[in-house]
C-alpha cells in the first residue's frame, strides 16, 4: 500500500502542475496545452500500466486523457450554494473519467476506480477550497490549487489501489 500513497502523492503533483503550478514552477507562462500534458501523459500511462494494457494502449490513453481536460469546469468552481459547485465539479470529473475508461474497459476495477474518482472531484475542490496552502507563493490561504492537490491524489491513490 506504500505505492498507493506515493503515486496518490505524485498525481496530486502532476494535477496542481496542470492546473497552472508548472508555470509558476518554471517562471513563465507555458500555455495551456502544455500544462495540460503535465497530466494527460503520466495519467494516461498509469492507466494503460494499471489496466494491464500494452504499451500500445498509451497514445489512446494520454489522448483521451488530454481531451478530457478540454471539458470547462471553472463555471462550477467554488459556487454558492456549494452544492452546485460539488454537483457540477463532479460530473465534469465523471465525465473526464467516462472518456478514459473508454481505453481502461479490459480492467473493470480500474474503470470503477476512475468513475469513482470522478465523483469525487466536487469534494476534493470544496476540501482544497477550506484548506490552508503549504504553498507561500498562492496568494489564497483557501486555494484552488490545493483542491487540483486533492483531485490528482484521488485519481493517482484509486487507479493505484485499483491496479495493484
Amino acid at each position: 500500500m506504500v505505492e498507493v500513497f506515493f503515486a496518490a502523492l505524485a498525481g496530486g503533483v502532476f494535477y496542481s502542475l496542470r492546473g497552472g503550478a508548472i508555470s509558476r514552477l518554471v517562471g513563465r507562462n507555458v500555455g495551456t496545452q502544455a500544462a495540460r500534458l503535465c497530466w494527460a501523459i503520466p495519467t494516461g500511462s498509469l492507466i494503460v500500466g494499471a489496466s494491464g494494457l500494452s504499451v500500445w494502449h498509451a497514445p489512446s490513453a494520454i489522448a483521451l486523457v488530454f481531451f478530457g481536460l478540454l471539458l470547462p469546469h471553472g463555471l462550477a468552481q467554488n459556487k454558492h450554494p456549494v452544492l452546485i459547485s460539488l454537483l457540477g465539479m463532479s460530473t465534469v470529473n465523471v465525465v473526464r473519467a467516462a472518456l478514459i475508461v473508454l481505453v481502461a474497459v479490459p480492467s473493470v476495477q480500474v474503470s470503477a476506480a476512475l468513475l469513482t474518482a470522478g465523483l469525487l472531484g466536487g469534494p476534493a475542490y470544496w476540501l482544497g477550497w477550506r484548506s490552508l496552502s503549504p504553498w507561500p507563493s498562492w496568494r489564497e490561504p483557501r486555494s484552488t490549487e490545493m483542491g487540483e492537490f486533492y483531485t490528482g491524489m484521488a485519481w493517482w491513490g484509486l487507479v493505484m489501489a485499483a491496479g495493484v
